[in-house]
């Protein structure tokens, strides 16, 4: 019995150790801290007090709106944004960039990918399908040098809905 019990751990350890891993919100928010300052480098960040501000706007906005409640469903768990975008700075730089971004999302759990015709965005994220929510979210655009980090959980439903409008 347990050597049985041995086995089926080892199974899961083994199971759990080649899925996945979400994103370091700590690895990446070093690299738009990095870069930032950066000639040609724009970043934006909206913490957790702006971005509660921004719900609670969009919360008192037209409600009636099919749009309005889906962006208010997609908000509603959602702490902070940052992005990070480097498509103005010479091209050593966004190199640079690409690279330290790649090698931070290297081996994260990758939940989606879409292709307009030559440009790709990876969309990256913990999956939680218990209850169907993405935790810390990452849509990263290396054509179009374009780094989105959201922190906090958003539904997978409300992201579906969004996708299916455009």
């Amino acid at each position: 019995m347990r050597k049985l019990l041995i086995l089926l751990i080892l199974a899961l350890v083994s199971l759990t150790a080649t899925a996945g891993r979400p994103a370091s919100r700590a690895r990446l928010n070093a690299i738009v801290s990095e870069f930032r300052h950066y000639d040609g480098v724009e970043s934006f960040h909206l913490g957790r007090l702006a971005t509660a501000a921004a719900k609670s706007f969009v919360r008192h906005s037209d409600a009636s709106d099919a749009d309005t409640r889906e962006a208010i469903a997609l908000l509603d768990g959602v702490k902070d944004f940052t992005i990070l975008d480097f498509s103005d700075c010479d091209d050593r730089l966004r190199d640079r960039i690409a690279r330290r971004i790649d090698r931070a999302l290297d081996g994260c759990e990758l939940l989606m990918e879409m292709r307009d015709g030559g440009s790709g965005l990876q969309l990256y994220g913990a999956l939680d399908e218990r209850n169907g929510k993405v935790r810390d979210i990452v849509l990263y655009n290396a054509e179009d040098c374009a780094l989105i980090c959201i922190a906090g959980k958003v539904s997978m439903d409300a992201i579906g809905r969004i996708l299916a409008d455009d």
